[in-house]
This record gives structure tokens, C-alpha cells and sequence, in this order.
């Protein structure tokens, strides 16, 4: 498919929307909105639109043979690796190596992480794991990337349809159904099932626009039918049982929208995020995603490190306990994530990137 500039914005925006969750206390006044929900099911929606074009471009026709399907398949997993695993990887080596100096322990998790099985590690023990905690959403991408070529590329395309709609219910049901498999049990959402009804509706206007473009009017209209009812079951839900999550078909519906509307030529929400800037971080946005959550800990221990003088160090600590949740160092400490995830993409990224020729 064509590059589409607003896309990358649409990722900056999410990513720094993630990483305001996570470096800001809940009770500031930019974490009004769920912004770590928001952030990581707009990645979702994204991706479920952008994979299932991939592979409807290059699935042509229904009389392809399976040696054809199985070119794409591996095509599709050589060109994504090319993009996931190098930096994520090299990450894990890193912080494995230098655990006594970062204080982060990675005895009991580093075969969860290695296999993309984080979400899984952290359902079981029914708590995040400290900077190493965002991993979960990218264990679930790659968990929905190993399943989706083959559904797409081997459902019959008078079926693909049906399917991508049942994924969408799966997403919604599963919240509801594992809530009540596992009672008591709080991180049953970023199990991938539950994160269906996201890639599902991404996927679904992806095959609507490649084989009825004529009903686009029609896909916003259930778009937004889907809108209403998503946030109307969230009000329902806080009503009767609070602890149920059902957020995700709600935020997801949304991006899903906004996608349709990043798809026309031309609209206002193009014009307001089609810059330069946006674009350059959306550019970057995976290392930015993958880097963020040992920012803190770098910026602190940075600070504490060039300061020469005890009495210098003792006006940093003090700065830091006062000012930790502050704008300022969140600026910071933002433009230095910048720089380590450009220099990520110049020198690590980009140059393996263009072994992808060799997987057209």
C-alpha cells in the first residue's frame, strides 16, 4: 500500500500518549483520559489495518497455489523480524547484562520476554514487573502477528469477511468470559484474545476498502453505531460491576474512525497532524515504545552521575524528590528518548530495513 504521512503521526501520537501514563502520577491533569489504553489499542487498530492490507495486496488471487501462500507467509515474517527483533533483542541482552547496575531483575521473566510470552509471565503473577511491564503489548502483536497471515492468506475470500467479524466478537466476548474463568484474577486483559476486537477492526476496514470501497460510507456508519453502543456498555459496566474491563471496544471503534478519516485526501484531523515534526516521531515511534519505560532511571542516575560535588548531588536528589512528576523534567527527559531512539533508527534500524528487498 501507499505510504500514508498521517499514520506515523497517528503512531506519535499514541506513543507519547503512552508514555505520558507512564512517566506522569495518575492524578495529574494530562492522565484525565486513559492515556496508556488509548495509546496501546490506536498501535492495535493500526496494526490490524496495516498488516491485513499487506497481505491482501500480495494474496491476489483465490487460485494462487499453497506453495504461493507459503512464499508470502514467510515473506511477511522475514520482513516483520527485520523490524521487531533486532533492537527489541539487543534491549534484552543489554538489561540482562547489566541487571546489578540497573536493578533489574530478570531471573524468572527472561524466557517470558525472549519468546514474546510477556503478557503471559504477568497474568500468571498478577503484577507488571517495573520498567519491563510495556513488554505486554508487544508479546500480544507478535502473538497476533504468528496467527493472522495464515488466517488471511488461507480463509476462502467469500468467508474472510465472517471470520474478521468473529475475531471482532471474540475480542468482546473474551473480556466478559475470562473475567469469570479467572475470578479474582485483574490482568486477564492483555491476554491476546481480548485484544481481537482491535486488530479485528482494523482488519475489517482493511478488506472492506480492498473489496467493497462503494460501502466506505456505510463501514463509518456502523463505526459509529459501534461508538455509541461500546460507550454505552462501558456506562453500564461501571454501574453494575466496576472491576469488568471493557474499555477497548470503545477506545478501538474510535481509532477505528479516526482511521477512516485519515484515509481521505483531505479533511480537517490531516491538515492538524500531517507535520513534520509528528511524522519524525512517528518515524521512531517503536524504539520510543520500547525505550521509554528505563528513561527515568537513566535521566536520574545521568544527573547523579556527572555531578562532581556532594553538595551538588544532595541539590540534584532533593530536585529530583520535588520535581520527579514535574513538566519540566518530563520535556527532558521526552527529547532525550528522542535522541536514543533516532540514533536507534539511523545506525541499528534503517540500514537492517533494507534487507527487506530481499522478502519483497
Amino acid at each position: 500500500m501507499n505510504y500514508i504521512k498521517s499514520f506515523d503521526s497517528l503512531r506519535a501520537i499514541a506513543v507519547t500518549l503512552v508514555i505520558i501514563s507512564h512517566w506522569l502520577p495518575q492524578n495529574h491533569f494530562l492522565n484525565f483520559l486513559p492515556n496508556g489504553d488509548i495509546g496501546v489499542d490506536a498501535f492495535f487498530v493500526l496494526s490490524g489495518f496495516l498488516i491485513t492490507t499487506i497481505l491482501l495486496d500480495n494474496r491476489g488471487s483465490e487460485l494462487n497455489d499453497l506453495k504461493h501462500k507459503l512464499i508470502l507467509a514467510k515473506n511477511f515474517f522475514a520482513r516483520r523480524s527485520l523490524r521487531i527483533f533486532p533492537i527489541y533483542f539487543l534491549l534484552l541482552i543489554i538489561l540482562y547484562i547489566c541487571q546489578s547496575y540497573t536493578h533489574i531483575s530478570l531471573k524468572h521473566s527472561i524466557l517470558y520476554h525472549i519468546t514474546y510470552t510477556s503478557n503471559i509471565f504477568f497474568f500468571i503473577k498478577q503484577d507488571w514487573e517495573g520498567s519491563m511491564s510495556h513488554l505486554w503489548s508487544l508479546a500480544v502483536e507478535e502473538q497476533f502477528y504468528l496467527i493472522w497471515p495464515w488466517i488471511i492468506l488461507f480463509t476462502p475470500i467469500r468467508y474472510l469477511k465472517h471470520v474478521i467479524i468473529g475475531f471482532i466478537c471474540l475480542g468482546i466476548c473474551s473480556n466478559l468470559v475470562l473475567y469469570y474463568i479467572f475470578p479474582g484474577k485483574v490482568l486477564y486483559y492483555i491476554l491476546t484474545p481480548t485484544c481481537f476486537d482491535a486488530f479485528g477492526l482494523g482488519a475489517i476496514i482493511s478488506h472492506n476498502l480492498k473489496y467493497e470501497p462503494q460501502r466506505y460510507p456505510q463501514i463509518r456508519k456502523y463505526v459509529v453505531i459501534g461508538i455509541l453502543l461500546s460507550f454505552l456498555s462501558v456506562c453500564i459496566l461501571k454501574i453494575l460491576n466496576p472491576e469488568i474491563y471493557l474499555l477497548r471496544p470503545l477506545i478501538s471503534f474510535t481509532c477505528a474512525y479516526l482511521i477512516l478519516i485519515l484515509l481521505q485526501e483531505k479533511s480537517l484531523i490531516n491538515d492538524l497532524i500531517s507535520n513534520k515534526i509528528l511524522t519524525f516521531i512517528g518515524k521512531i515511534s517503536y524504539g520510543m515504545y520500547l525505550f521509554h519505560n528505563f528513561i527515568p532511571w537513566f535521566f536520574d542516575n545521568f544527573l547523579l552521575f556527572i555531578s562532581k560535588s556532594a553538595d551538588i548531588k544532595a541539590i540534584l536528589i532533593q530536585y529530583q524528590i520535588n520535581n520527579h512528576n514535574g513538566l519540566t523534567p518530563f520535556i527532558l527527559k521526552y527529547f532525550i528518548l528522542i535522541m536514543i531512539s533516532y540514533m536507534s533508527w539511523r545506525i541499528i534500524e534503517k540500514p537492517l530495513l533494507s534487507f527487506k528487498r530481499f522478502f519483497s
